[in-house]
């Protein structure tokens, strides 16, 4: 079936072989190794980010890093993101197993969206103009951002309360993702 949907994705679609290609080999790494190696958050979070990458390619057929960088950027910045929901959601689970590591790439995993979106914003008018002549577009897409923002911090202050018997972060990490 993966064979089918890689050769519909290439050839019906258009995608880039070497994305899709390489999609393939991210999921079945996953589907071999998620459950024995704790790295295998990073091998998820690499299979959003060729999904989006492919699509991409499908969409404007074929994909220039230089041309496409925000793209790409938001690409990494959604596989980051599931790293991020990821580790801080093996953490809430076991948190005498997860290292302090797994914590800070969590948190930096979860603020990725937000950074990337900042950056792009920042880079498409330079900060000065901002001031003499704003663009009303990057207003509107930074007020955006503070729901997701807000509940990320919600959810994490959820996480450092006690544990109840079931627990409202994961809930709250998953609701911000479909938001994106």
């Amino acid at each position: 079936m993966m064979v089918g949907g890689a050769g519909a994705f290439i050839f019906g679609g258009g995608a880039c072989p070497w994305l899709v290609g390489g999609l393939v080999l991210a999921i079945l790494a996953y589907d071999f190794y998620h459950k024995p190696w704790a790295g295998s958050v990073f091998v998820m979070g690499s299979c959003r980010t060729l999904l989006v990458l492919s699509a991409a390619s499908a969409v404007t057929g074929g994909l220039d890093p230089h041309a496409d960088l925000p793209v790409v950027l938001r690409a990494i910045a959604l596989g980051g993101y599931i790293v991020g929901v990821t580790l801080i959601a093996r953490h809430e689970s076991r948190p005498a197993q997860a290292g302090g590591w797994q914590r800070v790439v969590g948190y930096l995993g979860l603020a990725l969206p937000v950074l990337v979106t900042a950056g792009i914003l920042a880079t498409q008018q330079p900060l000065a103009s901002y001031f003499q002549n704003p663009q009303w577009t990057h207003a509107v897409a930074l007020a955006a951002m503070l729901p997701v923002i807000l509940c990320v911090r919600k959810a994490l202050r959820l996480m450092r309360t006690p544990p109840r018997q079931t627990s409202d972060a994961p809930s709250a990490f998953c609701w911000r993702g479909s938001y994106l």
